[in-house]
């Protein structure tokens, strides 16, 4: 049921890009958007597209390391997408939350939340 809806959502989100000037075509305005793009524009054709996902600031080998690693990762194409959200806090305790999008009211809704070791904390520290 959800590679349907997945399917479904890629495929209307296809639909609306063929409605929008080309500067249009990678529509960022929420997270799930963006990460069902990522899975997207993994392929060889759309490394421009896939390079409108990321802030400016970021340096094109950066880009293309990010691209090749979602790029061997994506070879199923079948995945999930969660809206995860990272709390850290001062007293070197972080929580990850997961969110829901709640397409009636089109508000984030909290699913769940974890309390992360500190060594997984630390991952996320280093990494971002």
């Amino acid at each position: 049921m959800k590679n349907i809806l997945s399917l479904t959502l890629l495929l209307f989100i296809i639909f609306l890009s063929g409605c929008k000037d080309d500067e249009d075509l990678v529509d960022t305005s929420s997270p799930l958007l963006t990460a069902s793009k990522m899975n997207f524009l993994s392929d060889d054709l759309f490394y421009a597209d896939f390079k409108k996902l990321f802030v400016d600031s970021s340096d094109d080998e950066f880009i293309k390391k990010k691209y090749e690693l979602v790029r061997q990762i994506s070879d199923s194409k079948d995945s999930t997408i969660s809206t995860l959200a990272l709390i850290q806090y001062e007293n070197n305790k972080t929580l990850l939350l997961q969110l829901k999008h709640d397409t009636d009211t089109d508000k984030y809704l909290i699913r769940n939340v974890i309390e992360l070791p500190e060594e997984i904390a630390s991952f996320f520290e280093e990494e971002l």
